[in-house]
C-alpha cells in the first residue's frame, strides 16, 4: 500500500477531467480546477469526493445528484460549498462537492495503487453537453 504522501501526489499527478452541462454553464460559469478528497479509513485512504472550484457561485438547487456520474464509482451526493471542505456546505457556492460512495470505484481509488482517471460527466445526454467547458485539474 502506497505512503498517504504519495497516494495524495498519484491523484493529483492522475488528474481529473471535470466536465459539467448546460444548465450551469448557461450563466458563463466555468470550472476553474478540482481537488481531490481524500479519507483515513482502517485499510489506508480513499477517494471520497471531489471539490470542483467555478468561476461564479452556483446555487445548490442547481445541483442535482442524477446530473453527475464518475467512473466506476458512486455518486451519492452533489452540493454547493464555500470551500473544498465538505463540511463547509452552503446555499450557493463557488466550490460543488462530489460525494463518491467509499467501498466502491476502482483499486487506485482505494489507495492500492496509483494509476487511472476520474472522468466526471453531466448524465444528461449528448445535447447537455453543448458549450460544455473541460477543466483538467
Amino acid at each position: 500500500m502506497p505512503s498517504r504522501r504519495i497516494f495524495v501526489l498519484g491523484l493529483t499527478s492522475t488528474g481529473l477531467l471535470v466536465t459539467m452541462g448546460a444548465p450551469v454553464l448557461a450563466r458563463d460559469i466555468s470550472a476553474q480546477e478540482a481537488t481531490a478528497i481524500t479519507e483515513v479509513f482502517g485499510d489506508g485512504l480513499r477517494f471520497v469526493a471531489v471539490a470542483i472550484r467555478y468561476s461564479g457561485t452556483i446555487p445548490d438547487d442547481a445541483l442535482p445528484t442524477a446530473d453527475f456520474t464518475v467512473e466506476d464509482r458512486t455518486v451519492t451526493d452533489v452540493y454547493a460549498a464555500n470551500s473544498t471542505d465538505p463540511a463547509d456546505r452552503s446555499r450557493e457556492g463557488e466550490f460543488v462537492i462530489v460525494t463518491l460512495s467509499p467501498e466502491d470505484g476502482p483499486e487506485w481509488a482505494r489507495s492500492r495503487g496509483l494509476s487511472g482517471w476520474a472522468h466526471f460527466q453531466a448524465a444528461r445526454g449528448a445535447d447537455a453537453h453543448k458549450g460544455t467547458k473541460h477543466c483538467a485539474a
